[in-house]
């Protein structure tokens, strides 16, 4: 099953992305990258061919835009998922993971029962009253059908008026949900595959926050992918 990860980044978490690209390098060699770069045209010589000698599959895309402010861009950034996952559906790709740029691959991810025959979307919901944090948005398995397609779609028209609005991207995935949720099937991901407290088990860990600064356990697990990255190529 061949399994398409799509992401968004700017400037700021290229970082991030290269060892994300790592991780998979090590844990999941036969994956399909889709990266949109914000404001990265004029580095788009340099970041490819860093970015293709860790990973030989990326499909690259480039959006250049103009913010009046960071706390702007910061929104933007995040809230663009959606609309960047419009555009790999159309381009006819299926079996689709969204995954936040800042996440570490620790296990193989096609070993993981996605549900992609089964679900149209699966997504991690969680037990608060709270819109902005019924679900997380970081990690979202899309199967690439008719409805799926259909709720992306809807997904992107409502958090069009909210582009500039942190938490948009949760808010309204959770609003669509609730408005689609008797025509579409929704799974519910494991945390193992959007784990913020770190468990040594799971697939994928998500350096959601601050976390991703401050916890030593996935500062060292960075460290120890950049590690065995480099050996597996020059050791």
């Amino acid at each position: 099953m061949d399994i398409n990860v799509v992401c968004v980044c700017d400037q700021k978490y290229l970082k991030y992305f290269y060892t994300l690209l790592q991780s998979a390098k090590i844990y999941s060699p036969d994956l399909r990258f889709h990266i949109c770069l914000i404001n990265q045209k004029k580095s788009r010589k340099k970041i490819e061919l860093k970015a293709k000698n860790i990973y030989k599959k990326i499909n690259f895309f480039y959006l250049e835009k103009k913010f009046i402010n960071k706390a702007n861009k910061r929104a933007f950034c995040a809230n663009y998922r959606a609309k960047f996952l419009l555009h790999v559906l159309n381009k006819g790709f299926k079996n689709i993971i969204y995954m936040d740029v800042d996440s570490l691959i620790r296990k193989n991810i096609k070993e993981y029962n996605w549900d992609f025959s089964e679900n149209d979307i699966s997504v991690y919901f969680r037990n608060s009253n709270d819109p902005k944090f019924k679900l997380l948005s970081g990690i979202i398995s899309i199967s690439g059908n008719n409805k799926s397609k259909v709720f992306i779609e809807s997904w992107t028209k409502e958090i069009e008026d909210e582009i500039y609005n942190w938490f948009a991207d949760q808010i309204t995935f959770y609003s669509t949900y609730l408005k689609l949720r008797n025509n579409i099937n929704f799974g519910n991901l494991d945390k193992q595959v959007i784990d913020w407290d770190f468990q040594k088990g799971s697939y994928i860990w998500a350096g959601k926050g601050s976390r991703k600064n401050n916890d030593l356990r996935y500062i060292k697990e960075t460290l120890l992918i950049k590690t065995r990255y480099l050996f597996s190529r020059f050791g």
